[in-house]
């Protein structure tokens, strides 16, 4: 599952961006390709913490981390 937090009032579920994913196998642009969707779901405001660019920046990189995180658990899992 995915979801983002400080990028709105609540936390947001980004199950569209899971659904693209989901069964997928890992291929190089993969997590690239979700990141940015990631980033292109979330309408953050800005405030006196981060603007609302920096905000959709870090949904990218989180997402990216998280992801990659995940595949490398899995791959190890399963060895």
């Amino acid at each position: 599952r995915l979801a983002a937090m400080g990028v709105g009032e609540t936390p947001l579920r980004l199950g569209e961006v899971e659904a693209r994913i989901a069964g997928k196998a890992f291929a190089p642009g993969l997590i690239q390709t979700a990141a940015q969707e990631a980033r292109a779901a979330v309408r953050p405001g800005t405030d006196l913490h981060a603007s609302a660019d920096y905000r959709r920046h870090l949904v990218a990189v989180l997402t990216e981390r998280a992801l990659s995180s995940a595949w490398t658990r899995a791959v190890v899992a399963a060895a």
